[in-house]
């Protein structure tokens, strides 16, 4: 079997020597697995462990998911050893975060990757400033939003990241920045970030997104360079100004002209007419000066 190291730890009774000889797991060999695990998670390698166990099996019996987990709970496992696995950031990713700062924009990382693993990613990417930072993890979203704790946290200001985390932690997240009048955009990519983008403002989805998260998003980008992402805010807020100006526009404009049919029959009279001609000439000079 193979999955995240804490787990299939738990499992393990012993570990394999490297002479073909399994040696009992014991505190002192735990603690140099968890020191290698921490040296590798450091380097922002995703870290799986590789254990085994020899059973007796009923060939007419299929190999499903109750007979695994039964041999799980059993324990019993040796470890084989530890495999890290190299998933770089895209050369663009700081660029993109430092641009979003720039604009005022917090950038939050939710992973399923170890929380060493992702304090070494945040601080690769440019979330994080060395040592700096808080890595909550996805076990303690629920109890930190009872608490009040996650709003809390979230009003601070200060860059956080959310490790092992688990489809609901990442849609509580998002309504959590929501309660706080945040205006909340989540990109992710496959079947465990559709709920978030339901509970984000604008739900994202990557060019590599599976149908699932696609279907749920808002947003989906054509390209698989994120250095798009500013642009596109950049180009929304532009959009949204020149929406604001018009509308303002208008609406000065029109009061103006109300303040013109009030103040020609206050000084001319009541008898006072518009014609047609002179409304256009107000709608002339009040549309320029507007």
């Amino acid at each position: 079997i193979k999955g995240a190291t804490e787990r299939i730890m738990d499992w393990c009774s012993h570990v394999e020597a490297g002479e073909g000889v399994p040696l009992p797991l014991l505190p002192a060999n735990r603690a140099l697995v968890a020191a290698k695990f921490d040296t590798y998670a450091r380097k922002t390698l995703r870290v799986l462990a590789v254990a085994k166990k020899s059973v007796h099996l009923d060939t007419r019996r299929p190999i499903d998911e109750e007979l695994l987990v039964g041999l799980a709970i059993t324990g019993g496992f040796t470890l084989e050893g530890l495999v890290g696995i190299k998933d770089p950031i895209r050369p663009e990713v700081p660029v993109m975060v430092a641009d979003l700062g720039n604009m005022g924009i917090n950038v939050t990382m939710i992973t399923g990757d170890h929380p060493v693993t992702a304090r070494a990613i945040c601080e690769e990417a440019g979330i994080f400033e060395p040592g700096k930072g808080v890595v909550i993890e996805g076990k303690d979203v629920s109890p930190m939003l009872a608490s009040g704790e996650l709003r809390r946290l979230i009003r601070s200001g200060v860059p956080f990241a959310v490790a092992r985390a688990q489809t609901e932690d990442k849609a509580i997240v998002v309504r959590s920045a929501r309660t706080c009048g945040h205006v909340v955009m989540h990109l992710g990519d496959g079947v465990n970030d559709t709920a978030a983008n339901q509970a984000a403002n604008v739900g994202g989805a990557t060019a590599n997104a599976n149908q699932a998260c696609t279907a749920s998003a808002d947003v989906i980008l054509k390209s698989e360079d994120l250095s798009c992402i500013p642009d596109m805010v950049a180009c929304g807020r532009d959009i949204y100004d020149k929406i604001r100006r018009m509308i303002n526009s208008l609406t000065w404009t029109n009061i103006s002209e109300v303040f013109v049919v009030v103040f020609g029959k206050l000084f001319v009279g009541p008898s006072i007419e518009f014609s047609a001609n002179t409304w256009i000439l107000v709608n002339i000079v009040t549309d320029n000066l507007g």
